[in-house]
């Protein structure tokens, strides 16, 4: 299974707004110092900026919802032939 914003952020499909962004400024206050001198914390704040812009705002975050469900939609009617 490919890994979700979620599971990245460490937080759950039902998270609200609040919790992501507490979870992404602690993460980024983390990674900002670092990713100047380190491509791997660059890569990974490039991530933490795209995923807290993607589930704070509401119609982003819905389109997305409904594509995780599409995606588990089509797996499991593949794989449970």
């Amino acid at each position: 299974m490919d890994t979700t914003l979620y599971d990245k952020l460490g937080v759950s499909q039902t998270a609200t707004r609040e919790e992501i962004e507490s979870v992404c400024l602690a993460k980024g206050a983390e990674l900002a110092p670092l990713r100047e001198s380190d491509p791997e914390a660059a890569r990974e704040f490039g991530e933490l900026e795209h995923a807290f812009e993607t589930l704070t705002n509401e119609e982003s975050r819905m389109n997305y919802d409904l594509e995780l469900e599409l995606h588990a939609s089509i797996n499991a009617s593949l794989f449970s032939k």
